[in-house]
């Protein structure tokens, strides 16, 4: 008989004894951690797992935001270098002026974009994909499509 309750301390038998008793409330339940949340600017529902608001971009936590901050003072320390957040919220035709104003920024340069909008991908001259920090595929847009590497409208 021993072995069967060995494995519980004074402790845990203090604890069960006063909440039987009604002296102690029992633990509350955890909260589900991967419960989808609400963007707090656009108010759509986000998976748990997102980092930022699909729609809208904003940062869900503050470690993101904290890396965000660390990022743009790190690029403030070369010059001509840019830090454009995707602006998934922004209507076709803003957009596809945006998307010029790039092209236009970026001749001439070599220029990293981290993406995984195809509009932008497909602009362009190399596409890594990366998937858990491995290179799974690698080419242009149009070859990588070609391939089933990728899929999505460059509209």
């Amino acid at each position: 008989m021993l072995s069967v309750y060995s494995h519980l301390s004074n402790e845990d038998i203090d604890r069960a004894v006063l909440e039987r008793n009604g002296i102690r409330k029992p633990p509350e339940p955890e909260t589900r951690l991967m419960a989808a949340r609400q963007c707090r600017r656009c108010m759509k529902i986000i998976p748990p797992t997102a980092s930022f608001c699909a729609t809208c971009g904003l940062p869900l936590t503050e470690e993101v935001l904290a890396s965000l901050r660390e990022l743009m003072a790190f690029i403030e320390g070369y010059p001509g270098a840019a830090l454009l957040l995707q602006p998934s919220a922004l209507d076709a035709e803003t957009e596809r002026t945006v998307r010029a104003s790039l092209r236009d920024l970026r001749k001439g340069k070599t220029t990293l974009v981290v993406s995984h909008h195809p509009q932008v991908l497909a602009d362009a001259d190399r596409v890594i994909l990366l998937e858990k920090g491995q290179i799974t595929a690698e080419g242009t847009y149009w070859e990588l499509e070609e391939r089933g590497s990728i899929s999505g409208n460059p509209g």
